[in-house]
């Protein structure tokens, strides 16, 4: 498991509608100013609404429940409020504050209420304001996607009227390319936001950018950078009193510490974030902070702490929607079960694990990310040309006054065609770009899906199971003192391993290699189960299977999933399994056929239908997907039928690949290919 993902609080920016929008006060008004202003202002009106929606905004990072307490009396007279944006504010606060509690659910609904309002007055500014906060509920929720297209939205209509709330926009977006591991788009905004800051001078927004920059440094390995930053970062918060953010630094100091392998160091600082979280009652926070203290357990060898903190974690990251903390609290979980011997429970989390990390980062949401990313600087390449049209048309006013009219006639037609050119190249360059980067994307994610099939190809053949049932038969054998028996086994099972290993580190190997792989496995799987089934292997005398070639892996989970779903479970006769290789039409045909259960008796007793569901088919099918790509005149596939026979039923799988020969070597069908039977 890796250090980078445990307790990594990237900073994205709560409440950017502020009470600056209710007309209360500037920012920096002191606390205790409020308070007073408020106990000798006891009218429900809209003077008290806007006290108490600034002391709701001033609260939210240091106590939200008395930040919701103060928005839930404004919401409670809200029939009394002349200005509907007092009540509009008063729905946000509530967001943001049930968004530093980790009530997400809540905090989507008070959201929502805020944006529809802000709609119904027409409220630009609200409107950017409110959709931002939806776009955090998203991050929060890891919808990095829909988080995205939030945040842009925002940014876009707060730059339309002009607002300096814009610069916490670009914070909140840094974090998105952040968390997808792009790191000079996420330092290009950060750097952006304290440049547009440094006009106003904000410190809460300087605070939050120390914060974003130590995170990411962090991430990218530069540690003793990363805590530079950090360290200014825990300053600034404490200067504006920001609870939440206090509580990130510490968090984030943690995770740097602890892949320094500093591990002592590293809980030091998780357990003062976990203090600060538990006053501010963030389930989220609470969960990658416990993660994080749970990991340097397991690596002090404190096994027992490790467990306790890593399954409060894991439940608490589960109440809160949190899918990156039950991702690395998972994978925490299976080094512990492993570390313990507890193998079967390893194996289960290391799945929950593989799944939880690829709902975070599948290929569609990773496509989408893209496409956003390249629209949205698109759009701002758009509006700067706008921009610099109406320019070129107030100059051309200015000569229209000052200079003749011939001269202002002649200008303006040429600067309209020369600008209109300009325009049409830079679009056209615009597309180019942006195709370029397209199929740059696409050409990532082909490899990225080679290399995961193939990773799943090895896993199919080599899963714990098959290894343990191994070893388990090997001390059998040593046990009864059958000492030919276990040599045989292990030098199957060694030549096996090796051919496994050899063929996973090519994407084309010789038949004759993978053949004689898959008769290994089926010899070590008749010894398994004691023999309980018949075997038979028949390749196609014209085929030379030192010359032909096809992708490896592919033939063994068919294989597989015939004996322990079919043969397995036949109750009152022999069972026979049967592989062949054919060539026909310019094809290999490979025919797997048992006379086991069946397709549909097999998906009764499976705990889930094997046959649509299992890693060893889905990996094939999406291997055969790829090969298309290389292969476009052939048709590779995979059918599945179930037979019937003599009263008895049974499976027959078939898969269709190209006939490639290595080198381009034609085939020479003189030679024989040796055929091994096993009954």
């Amino acid at each position: 498991m890796s250090h980078a993902s445990i307790s990594r609080s990237v900073c994205v920016i709560l409440g950017v509608l502020g009470y600056v929008l209710s007309g209360l006060c500037q920012p920096g008004q002191p606390l205790d100013s409020l308070l007073s202003e408020l106990q000798a202002h006891p009218q429900k009106d809209d003077r008290r609404a806007e006290l108490l929606n600034g002391l709701a905004y001033l609260l939210h990072t240091s106590d939200p429940q008395r930040s919701i307490a103060y928005a839930t009396e404004v919401i409670g007279f809200a029939n009394q409020l002349k200005d509907r944006k007092n009540l509009a504010n008063a729905y946000t606060q509530q967001a943001i504050a049930r968004i530093v509690t980790s009530d997400l659910d809540s905090a989507k609904i008070w959201g929502t209420r805020s944006l529809e309002l802000q709609r119904e007055l027409g409220h630009k500014e609200g409107i950017a304001a409110s959709i931002s906060n939806l776009g955090l509920i998203y991050y929060r929720l890891n919808n990095y996607q829909q988080a995205l297209a939030y945040f842009q939205e925002a940014a876009q209509l707060f730059n339309e009227v002009g607002s300096p709330t814009a610069v916490m926009i670009y914070l909140n977006m840094s974090a998105i390319y952040a968390e997808i591991k792009n790191f000079r788009k996420a330092e290009e905004y950060i750097f952006l936001a304290r440049k547009k800051n440094g006009e106003t001078g904000d410190k809460r927004i300087e605070a939050y950018a120390l914060l974003n920059l130590g995170t990411l440094y962090t991430d990218e390995g530069d540690y003793e950078k990363g805590r530079q930053y950090l360290d200014s970062a825990l300053y600034a918060n404490q200067v504006v009193n920001d609870q939440a953010n206090i509580a990130k630094v510490y968090g984030n100091l943690g995770s740097n510490y602890s892949r320094m392998k500093d591990y002592r160091r590293s809980n030091g600082y998780y357990k003062q974030a976990l203090a600060i979280n538990h006053t501010l009652d963030n389930a989220r926070s609470i969960a990658a902070n416990s993660t994080g203290i749970g990991e340097n357990y397991i690596m002090l060898d404190s096994l027992s702490l490790a467990y306790s903190y890593l399954s409060r974690g894991l439940s608490l990251g589960k109440s809160a929607q949190a899918i990156d903390v039950q991702r690395d609290a998972s994978g925490n979980l299976s080094r512990y079960f492993e570390q313990i011997g507890r193998y079967d429970s390893a194996l289960y989390y290391n799945r929950q694990h593989a799944l939880l990390k690829d709902s975070l980062y599948n290929e569609s949401s990773q496509k989408e990310l893209t496409r956003l990313e390249l629209q949205y600087d698109f759009d701002l390449k758009e509006q700067g040309y706008i921009q610099q049209q109406a320019i070129d048309k107030l100059q051309i006013k200015q000569l229209w006054l000052y200079g003749a009219l011939a001269i202002v006639l002649v200008g303006g037609v040429t600067g309209y065609f020369l600008n209109r050119s300009r325009l049409r190249g830079i679009r056209m360059r615009t597309e180019m770009r942006e195709q370029e980067l397209t199929l740059q994307a696409e050409t990532l994610l082909f490899q990225q899906q080679l290399s995961e099939s193939e990773l799943k190809a090895i896993r199919a053949q080599m899963n714990p199971h098959f290894i343990f049932n191994v070893l388990n038969s090997l001390e059998c054998y040593i046990l009864e003192n059958d000492s030919r028996s276990a040599s045989k086994l292990v030098q199957q099972f060694a030549q096996l391993t090796r051919i496994i290993l050899e063929n996973s580190t090519q994407s084309m190997v010789t038949a004759e290699r993978e053949w004689l792989a898959v008769q290994l496995y089926v010899e070590l799987e008749d010894v398994r189960f004691d023999h309980t089934f018949d075997y038979l292997f028949e390749a196609d005398p014209s085929l030379d299977l030192t010359k032909v070639i096809l992708p490896p892996m592919l033939i063994q989970p068919l294989v597989e999933n015939a004996i322990l779903h079919g043969l397995r479970h036949i109750p009152d006769y022999r069972g026979q399994l049967e592989v062949r290789m054919t060539q026909t039409d310019g094809h290999i045909l490979i025919t797997v056929v048992d006379n086991g259960i069946g397709l549909a008796t097999a998906a009764k007793a499976a705990t889930a239908p094997y046959k649509e569901k299992s890693i060893g088919i889905r990996g094939i099918n999406e291997r055969l997907d790829l090969l298309r790509l290389h292969h476009p005149e052939s048709c590779p596939s995979l059918t599945i039928d179930e037979i019937h026979e003599n009263g008895k039923t049974g499976t027959r799988v078939c898969l269709r690949l190209p006939l490639v020969y290595a080198n381009f070597q034609s085939m020479n069908p003189d030679e024989k290919v040796q055929v091994k039977e096993g009954i």
